[in-house]
């Protein structure tokens, strides 16, 4: 009865990490132990596939991957979780970037292997280029508008001037 327990709440968790719409990763000295079907699915390979598999394949290059290591388990080691935004690749080669965060199993024994989450913000980093792209944009066109005025004032104030010192003169003439 106990086994049949232990099998009943072992499927639930199963299901309930597989039901999951952000990436789950355990990983162990940077290889893949198990993954949920969303990063499965996030970076283009099937589950299975990812099995064993060194976490190498989903960054741009060796100095990234060294990089997210060096600065992650450094944080992990501490028993603190890292999180970081990152720029990963999808199987076929298309760049997007996550929100990860990671948190070792046991802060005393990182070789036990960590947790990972992994969200796909590539949408709100797009997102995020246009509004700064935008905001570029009227600042420019604000500075556009306070020079034509500056240049504008300057033109007309000029030929008023003189007309007004003209104007002056033929005042006091008569």
């Amino acid at each position: 009865r106990l086994e049949e327990e232990l099998k009943r709440a072992s499927a639930e968790r199963e299901l309930i990490l597989q039901s999951m719409l952000v990436g789950i990763i355990y990983s162990r000295q940077r290889r893949y132990v198990w993954v949920n079907r969303a990063f499965a699915d996030m970076i283009g390979y099937r589950q299975d596939e990812l099995i064993g598999q060194s976490s190498r394949i989903i960054f741009p290059d060796e100095k990234s991957w060294r990089e997210f290591g060096e600065r992650g388990y450094a944080v992990m080691a501490k028993g603190e979780p890292f999180s970081a935004e990152w720029q990963m690749l999808r199987r076929d080669g298309t760049p997007f970037w996550a929100q990860t965060l990671g948190r070792n199993i046991d802060p005393e024994n990182p070789a036990a292997g960590s947790i990972w989450t992994i969200l796909d913000i590539t949408a709100r980093k797009q997102a995020e280029a246009e509004i700064r792209a935008a905001l570029e944009k009227q600042k420019e066109l604000s500075e556009l508008k306070t020079r034509f005025v500056s240049m504008t004032s300057h033109e007309f104030r000029t030929p008023l001037a003189a007309i007004l010192s003209s104007a002056e003169i033929s005042s006091h003439g008569e």
